[in-house]
């Protein structure tokens, strides 16, 4: 029915906009962690992760590169890179708490 169908879309709507709202939090917490734990990608990091990728693709670095900045994506490298070290801070922070309160 017509109804139905109305409220399967007003449930399909919540469900994304609940997983929307739990993506931007995540965001942001790692972002605030990230500037006040003074997280930092350099260009070395950068680097690092396109050998890997052209190594994965056998293909250049400069290559990947290229493609990376062609499709306007490098940020989203650097981004990437971002949130990996900011969750192995978290996992150590963790870790360091575990170990001190074993202790």
């Amino acid at each position: 029915s017509p109804l139905s169908e109305v409220e399967s879309m007003n449930e399909e709507r919540d469900t994304i906009r609940r997983e929307v709202e739990r993506m931007l939090r995540y965001f942001f917490i790692m972002d605030i962690v990230a500037r006040r734990e003074n997280v930092k990608v350099s260009e070395r990091d950068v680097d690092a992760r396109i050998a890997r990728m052209a190594a994965q693709r056998r293909e250049t670095p400069q290559k990947i590169r290229e493609e990376l900045e062609k499709h306007d994506v490098l940020g989203q490298v650097r981004h990437d890179l971002m949130e990996e070290k900011t969750r192995a801070f978290l996992r150590e922070q963790r870790r360091v708490e575990v170990d001190h309160a074993v202790a």
